[in-house]
């Protein structure tokens, strides 16, 4: 049994279009195919029902390596194309992505030729106007080139919007950020930061405790570099067979300039979960390829709503 949806009010339709095509955070995704497979079809049924089900399909872009990367900027690029020609099918992706995930980003290597560059600076307007952003160690170059690269200039992010910011990955890396202008300009503009890292190879596994133990590489997260920082949240190292990562979240007490680096004064003190609240981060449903892409997706990286801050 059918009936035309067009027979259905107009509120009742585009609401029906809205659950079809938004993400369901409570699925256990197995594949990436499947994340937009719904909204991706109906994008294809009609110019009205794609106008209806874009909003949804780009509220959260999930970039899982360097090819979808490439397609995605050269997807912007042929959206400014359609904009010029005053096309009915152009939109204006900033306008609709509130949350990016980017997995992979190489670095260029200076003997490439000039066509296997890509021009991330399209990206800036959607990095500038997301609620949220998410990268893996392996992608922060992402950050650094969509900001302009050694062209940047610091006037370009007066009106820069994004404050909530979630890295993953094995190895924290910080050069790209802390050494450039670019970077260091990024990190001051961050309020509210999450790394999920889950291992630590300085930590012998029998020596973790039940609840979990603060990692060493928090030593080395910048918070020099990030004065505007209130609230800060990070995996613990578990240990072995643990069925939930399990995250730490501290909040400042304080705006002062000098605040954000109270985080690793308690991470190292004696005591340092009675400083915070512990969360469990289910990632165990997914494959591992996938587990922190697919925390990203259900926002899980939005645990700040969860305790009103």
């Amino acid at each position: 049994m059918f009936f035309p949806l067009s027979d259905l009010p107009l509120e009742l339709a585009l609401d029906i279009l809205r659950l079809a095509a938004s993400t369901n955070v409570n699925q256990q995704y197995q594949s990436r195919r499947q994340v937009y497979q719904t909204a991706t079809s109906l994008a294809y049924v009609s110019f009205g029902v794609r106008q209806a089900v874009m909003p949804h399909l780009l509220h959260t872009v999930i970039l899982h390596n360097q090819n979808s990367v490439n397609l995605f900027v050269r997807t912007i690029e042929q959206q400014q194309a359609l904009a010029s020609a005053a096309s009915r099918l152009s939109l204006n992706y900033s306008q609709y992505v509130r949350r990016l995930w980017s997995n992979q980003c190489y670095t260029p290597l200076v003997h490439w030729p000039q066509d296997r560059y890509t021009n991330y600076r399209h990206l800036f307007d959607i990095f500038c106007r997301s609620e949220a952003l998410g990268f893996t160690f392996d992608s922060i170059h992402l950050i650094y080139e969509a900001l302009g690269g050694a062209q940047f200039r610091p006037h370009t992010l007066s009106e820069w919007n994004c404050r909530r910011v979630t890295f993953a990955g094995q190895y924290p890396r910080w050069n790209t950020l802390s050494s450039t202008s670019a970077g260091a300009a990024f990190l001051q503009r961050i309020t509210h930061l999450i790394i999920w890292v889950s291992y630590d190879d300085t930590i012998d596994p029998g020596d973790i405790s039940p609840a979990g133990d603060v990692p060493n590489w928090i030593n080395k997260v910048p918070f020099e570099l990030m004065p505007n920082l209130s609230h800060f949240a990070f995996t613990l190292v578990t240990p072995p067979g643990a069925t939930a990562a399990t995250i730490l979240a501290y909040t400042s007490p304080t705006s002062s300039p000098q605040s954000s680096t109270i985080f690793r004064t308690w991470a190292s003190s004696s005591n340092p979960l009675s400083y915070g609240r512990l969360f469990n981060l289910d990632v165990n449903h997914s494959p591992p390829e996938l587990k922190w892409e697919m925390a990203f997706l259900r926002s899980a990286n939005d645990l700040w709503v969860e305790i009103g801050q």
